[in-house]
């Protein structure tokens, strides 16, 4: 199936909502949680290498900015995102033409914004928010997107950095924020 053809279909499968509104008001509900914890606390968002930024069209930045953002502008510009591509005008702004890179950008720049909103509480109650990127899944989810799935990892292979990241030992302070994949910081806006 071509590409736009599949985009279109989950678009419509995900009734235009990118996950922007699952993500980002559960990671509302969970900031909101967080703060009553009493105790070390490990959360993991499992993310994509495709959150981030490196790459992405410069036009694209201020839209996932962390520094000054909240989690509710970024659900915005997701959900704007959604209005571009049903009018077939999202190219134009320089969104990528594939749904799961904006929604998975938006995910861990949701997950960023967290982590920023929550660090003094998260620092004094022992809380450590990351994301993790396992890399390619053999899935049925993921076959459609790929044809060589040769590298591509079980399931079961794929949690080392789930495991690595909620069993950081009591204490520990980093990384914070940020999204890895093989136990290394993915770069946000460039490699690191």
């Amino acid at each position: 199936m071509p590409a736009l053809e599949l985009t279109k279909k989950l678009l419509k499968a995900n009734r235009l909502r990118l996950s922007s509104k699952r993500t980002t008001m559960g990671l509302t509900i969970l900031s909101n949680t967080l703060v009553l914890y009493s105790g070390k606390g490990r959360f993991v968002v499992v993310a994509s290498g495709f959150g981030t930024l490196v790459g992405a069209d410069e036009r694209l930045r201020p839209f996932f900015d962390i520094e000054k953002l909240t989690l509710e502008n970024v659900e915005e510009n997701l959900d704007r995102y959604a209005c571009l591509y049903k009018e077939g005008k999202a190219q134009d702004e320089g969104w990528p033409e594939w749904i799961n890179r904006p929604s998975k950008i938006g995910q861990v720049a949701s997950l960023k914004i967290l982590a920023r909103d929550i660090k003094e509480e998260a620092r004094e109650k022992d809380i450590i928010v990351n994301a993790a990127c396992p890399g390619l899944i053999d899935t049925a989810a993921s076959r459609p997107w790929f044809d060589d799935m040769s590298n591509a990892k079980s399931p079961d292979d794929a949690s080392d950095d789930v495991v690595y990241l909620v069993t950081l030992p009591k204490g520990t302070q980093e990384p914070y924020g940020e999204l890895l994949q093989y136990r290394k910081v993915i770069g946000w806006t460039k490699k690191e």
